[in-house]
């Protein structure tokens, strides 16, 4: 596979990547220490110590919460558990959309999670990052798997990119609305919250669940630029029969073409370190610019960037303390 179309193409795409926006360095520029490079590097071996420290939890195995599986079109007639954690496997298609619930009965507020790189291997229970938050939260709260990461023991991402023309992402949204409903509660008190390939999950949701917050954090924005060259070509690889089909689909790899493709911005809140360079340089640049020139929208909902400075942290989201602090805050709890 590292031979094949997809990487090549993707590492084409890189260098001219690298070229073009090389110089946007200088607008984030905080020292020798934090050039591209550097950053590049730095974020890419974050990533892969996260995923050998996954491994070594053993995060992949299966959670101790009873598992309840129906198909999509019992869902109408389904009546969400309240007051326990619980896994629900939607099956449509074939494909096993799966949600960790917690109802609880004392709050309509819900926060929904999206899960970002995960450990690499042979995926066979559904992963839900985050899932011990949900002990803290006073919120009601979802947490969502990937179904693409059935598709291979490869990937470690698969930002919802489904198989072939099954837009997996969308369908898990379009799902995630009816439980929702079937919850009790009304998508403007929802905010979806993610991290990295986890932001841009959330991002996507959110032109789904109209009226629905989001918060995203060092997110990517336009996958196709990602720097962790390896893991857009594995998604490229087992998702696309015909690698080429994937040019069809521009919305699946770029926030503004679904911006464009629904005519939908919905409310976000993008959390952007500036000590990560590589995230600046290829992913909020860039989408900068890309939103500038969005001509069919209809519903636009603001957008508002949070800079941070923090060296340390690089493309590290914030501390649980801190995202549970501002999430409550976009909820209107205390």
């Amino acid at each position: 596979m590292s031979d094949g179309f997809g990487k090549r193409y993707i590492d084409r795409q890189f260098e001219a990547l690298a070229n073009k926006y090389g110089g946007c360095k200088d607008a984030f520029d905080i020292g020798n220490e934090y050039d591209i490079k550097t950053e590049v590097r730095k974020t890419v071996e974050l990533i892969e110590r996260t995923i050998q420290a996954s491994c070594q939890n053993a995060r992949y195995q299966k959670l101790p919460y009873p598992e309840v599986t129906i198909h999509a079109y019992e869902l109408d007639n389904y009546q969400i558990q309240r007051d326990c954690m619980y896994v629900l496997r939607v099956i449509q298609d074939g494909v096993p959309y799966e949600y960790l619930i917690n109802r609880r009965s004392s709050s309509d507020k819900l926060i929904v999670f999206n899960n970002g790189a995960i450990a690499e291997g042979n995926i066979s229970v559904p992963v839900f990052q985050r899932y011990s938050w949900a002990k803290v939260l006073k919120t009601s709260s979802v947490f969502c798997m990937d179904p693409t990461l059935y598709l291979s023991g490869f990937l470690q991402v698969g930002w919802g990119i489904g198989k072939n023309d099954n837009y997996y992402l969308e369908n898990s949204s379009l799902i995630l609305k009816k439980i929702i409903a079937k919850m009790g509660i009304q998508l403007e008190d929802t905010v979806i919250y993610g991290t990295s390939a986890g932001g841009y999950l959330s991002i996507i949701m959110g032109i789904y669940l109209k009226g629905a917050k989001v918060v995203a954090d060092n997110a990517q924005l336009d996958v196709r630029n990602w720097i962790f060259k390896d893991a857009l070509s594995s998604v490229l690889t087992f998702s696309f029969d015909n690698i080429g089909d994937a040019l069809k689909y521009p919305e699946r790899f770029s926030v503004v073409d679904a911006f464009e493709k629904h005519h939908y911005v919905p409310k976000i809140y993008l959390h952007v370190n500036l000590c990560s360079v590589a995230d600046n340089s290829t992913q909020l640049v860039p989408f900068l610019k890309g939103a500038e020139t969005m001509s069919s929208i209809k519903g636009y909902q603001n957008i508002e960037v949070i800079l941070h400075y923090e060296p340390k942290k690089g493309h590290n989201g914030l501390d649980m303390e801190e995202a549970i602090g501002f999430l409550y805050g976009i909820l209107g709890e205390s």
